[in-house]
């Protein structure tokens, strides 16, 4: 495995000198070619998916790159007068069988999926 490891990790030259230190960073792997060498090494131990989700979770951990993270967006939630003129529409509606429906929405909470389903 140390094999493995020796391929992920990038290779940096450190030079001191009495002031500075100097980091040189060798060109990094085309990822295509990285993840032919990594299946070379991988594909006698045949991995399921599982395996590899593990692997490179622990593989992140070692490495500590932090995956970023989209902040989850809120639902929109209608105003009471909003809630109000839905009603109203509703219950004033001619059409009996689009009333029935989005009376079924508004009163049971069902999602439109559900209803549609029924």
């Amino acid at each position: 495995m140390s094999n493995v490891s020796n391929l992920l990790t990038d290779t940096t030259n450190t030079t001191n000198t009495t002031n500075t230190t100097t980091t040189k960073r060798t060109p990094r792997t085309p990822a295509r070619k990285k993840a032919k060498e990594l299946a070379k090494y991988l594909r006698g131990e045949r991995p399921d998916y599982l395996y590899m989700k593990e692997l490179f979770r622990h593989l992140r951990d070692e490495l500590e790159i932090k995956v970023p993270r989209q902040p989850q967006k809120l639902p929109y939630v209608p105003t009471e007068e909003e809630i109000q003129g839905y009603y109203r529409v509703v219950w004033d509606s001619e059409n009996l069988q689009d009333a029935i429906l989005i009376k079924l929405l508004l009163v049971t909470g069902v999602r439109v999926g559900e209803l549609v389903k029924i």
